[in-house]
C-alpha cells in the first residue's frame, strides 16, 4: 500500500529529481544506512495507518478497481489520500532517497568497474518485436498465474 497505491495515485505530485550522482565509498553502510532508515519510520506508517483504519469502515477504506481485466479491491481514493497526508511527504522523500542511491551505487559500480564505455550496448537494444513478445509473454504468466501487473 505504501510503496506501491499511494506513489500511484499521488505520483505527479513528487519531485523526483534527485540532482548529479555521487562516488559511494562504503557501499555496504549506505545500504545499510538505508535499511535502518526506513526501519525507524516504520512505527509511524503503521501507526498513521491504524489510526485511519479506526475513522474509516471497510466500505469506505476499500474500492475496487479493474486491473486489465481482472477487478481487484484497493485501499479507496479517500482513505489513500488521508494516510498520503498524515505520512506528510514521507513517500515522496523514500522515493527520492531511494532513486539517488540507486543512481550512487550504478555509478560507484562503473568507476570501480574501470568506467566503461556503455555506447556499444546502444547496438544491442530490444527490437520493437522482441518487446511485443515480452509483453504478451508476461500477460499469458499473469493470467495463468492470477498475478496482476501493470502493463506499459
Amino acid at each position: 500500500f505504501w510503496e506501491s497505491r499511494l506513489p500511484e495515485l499521488f505520483f505527479e505530485e513528487y519531485d523526483l529529481f534527485v540532482g548529479k550522482v555521487d562516488y559511494e565509498p562504503n557501499t555496504q553502510l549506505r545500504a545499510w544506512e538505508a535499511v535502518k532508515g526506513a526501519h525507524l519510520a516504520l512505527d509511524s506508517v503503521l501507526n498513521f495507518e491504524k489510526a485511519l483504519t479506526e475513522k474509516f469502515d471497510d466500505s469506505k477504506k476499500y474500492a475496487f478497481e479493474e486491473r486489465g481485466q481482472t477487478l481487484v479491491r484497493v485501499y479507496s481514493y479517500n482513505f489513500s489520500r488521508a494516510y498520503h497526508r498524515r505520512l506528510n511527504g514521507m513517500v515522496e522523500r523514500q522515493l527520492r532517497k531511494a532513486i539517488k542511491m540507486t543512481a550512487d551505487l550504478w555509478y560507484t559500480a562503473w568507476v570501480d568497474g574501470g568506467q566503461p564505455d556503455l555506447k556499444s550496448l546502444l547496438d544491442n537494444l530490444p527490437q520493437e518485436e522482441e518487446l511485443k513478445i515480452d509483453s504478451l509473454v508476461s500477460r499469458s504468466n499473469e493470467h495463468e498465474s492470477g498475478v496482476v501487473t501493470e502493463q506499459p
